[in-house]
């Protein structure tokens, strides 16, 4: 056996990373690392005892490039039988819709299709190709921007379901075995550009640094990085005990009791407030935040301030009060035209005008074709609330939504957060599941709209 393949064997034992007779997604680009992962998981699949399945995701953003990593990705699962999925994406739109770097919106739109496919095969983990130099380059980013201890402990080798297998290996020794086993991969001609921040650093700045000062570099951060994570392992381990008196009143909603928040040294208290509000709130929360609640100890009852994310913090009589907009029990109404296109909790749902005659019905249930007789031109997406109902199309009356989502089984932990269409308080489609009958295309239907959601 290879040294290279006791290394990653190895380091999936010791940090239990794989349990017999799970189901692993591996997100797979074609570039290096992930053929290299999906190699080895592939190769070793019966000794593990595991299934594994691959993910392409397509970012549209490289042209006839990223149509040939696409097709390089399928033909590479084809030879070995392994499961393949592939979808498109619009990266460029949705960043410029959402004011964020490409690199961002395309880590949300993959990931956000790592746990479709997920769901879809009742796995359990997803796999990425982080290797040991991509846990430099987010260390020292991390530093010359300013951290803290979680900056500082790098690249998790595991964070809830998703897992890091091949992150003590680095990039060196990674193309050393593919080229020895005479493995093909692609090759991301935009990681050689030093546009991007991480690529600059990659291409730059490392490589004089293991010339200069440490050839070792990446297995020297990885090490530092792994007792960095134990430190705040340690400090965080009595976190409970620290913060005994929170009151969480609902999903999304939390008080932190002030006299008692204030006993705490306060160095402690905002690692400690950092990695609570994070895991409560499901944002990220950045020292600018830690500044703002700290303000709202000595402040007035009625104040209020927004963190990142949109998340509030309320002053109240004795406590602070934090409400996270994204999962709180407030609805947050997304407002839609005609002509518009809209990013949801959902995905990308856009309204538009449709040519009758051009008419042809999909069984792709994310698309559906309604009549707008009778319907304005604004629209309303919204969590369904108690006391919704509809007539779910192809019935004469009316059902409760609640009743209709548990018919479709769906799961529990999304049944809550299930979106409708709404014209003029009238649910027009259970987003994803059935539209109104009222709102059905009749031979005398004049008005004709597409409801799509990406």
């Amino acid at each position: 056996m290879d040294k290279i393949e006791q290394k990653f064997l190895k380091f999936i034992d010791e940090q239990f990373l794989i349990s017999p007779g799970e189901k692993i997604i591996v997100a797979f680009s074609g570039g290096p690392d992930s053929v290299f992962l999906l190699h080895l998981l592939d190769k070793y699949k019966r000794r593990i005892k595991v299934e594994i399945f691959a993910i392409h995701v397509n970012h549209l953003l490289r042209g006839s490039e990223a149509d040939e990593d696409e097709r390089f990705c399928q033909e590479f699962c084809a030879q070995r039988r392994i499961k393949f999925y592939s979808v498109k994406k619009r990266v460029r739109s949705f960043a410029e819709r959402n004011k964020i770097s490409h690199e961002e919106a395309g880590r949300i739109l993959r990931y956000k299709e790592f746990e479709r496919v997920l769901k879809q095969n009742k796995a359990n983990k997803i796999a990425t190709a982080h290797n040991a130099n991509d846990n430099t380059e987010t260390v020292l980013l991390n530093l010359i921007k300013g951290t803290g201890l979680d900056g500082i402990s790098g690249i998790p080798v595991q964070r809830d379901n998703i897992i890091r297998p091949i992150l003590s290996i680095t990039k060196e020794e990674i193309l050393s075995y593919l080229q020895r086993n005479e493995i093909s991969f692609q090759i991301d001609r935009t990681n050689e550009e030093s546009d991007y921040e991480r690529n600059y650093l990659r291409n730059k700045i490392i490589p004089l640094i293991k010339q200069k000062l440490n050839p070792s570099l990446d297995t020297a951060i990885l090490n530092s990085s792994d007792n960095f994570k134990k430190i705040k392992d340690y400090i965080l381990k009595n976190e409970h005990q620290s913060f005994q008196k929170i009151e969480k009143k609902s999903p999304g909603i939390l008080k932190i009791y002030i006299e008692e928040f204030k006993k705490e040294d306060e160095t402690l208290r905002n690692l400690l407030l950092k990695n609570l509000l994070e895991r409560e709130l499901e944002q990220p929360v950045f020292s600018d935040d830690i500044k703002k609640v700290n303000t709202m100890i000595d402040a007035q009852a009625g104040r209020r301030v927004e963190l990142t994310g949109g998340n509030i913090v309320f002053r109240e009589r004795g406590y602070l009060k934090f409400i996270s907009t994204q999962n709180s029990d407030e609805d947050k109404l997304i407002r839609i035209k005609v002509g518009e296109s809209k990013y949801t909790p959902a995905g990308n749902l856009s309204i538009k005008k449709y040519d009758k005659e051009s008419l042809v019905y999909s069984i792709n249930k994310n698309k559906e074709y309604i009549s707008a007789d009778n319907a304005s031109e604004e629209f309303i997406v919204r969590r369904w609330k108690p006391g919704d109902s509809f007539i779910p199309l192809g019935m004469k009356g009316s059902k409760k939504i609640s009743d209709f989502l548990n018919e479709q089984k769906v799961e529990s932990s999304g049944k809550k957060k299930h979106l409708i269409l709404v014209n003029e308080n009238q649910v027009v489609w259970v987003i994803g599941l059935r539209i109104d009958e009222r709102f059905k295309i009749t031979p005398s239907t004049k008005k004709i709209l597409e409801l799509c959601l990406n």
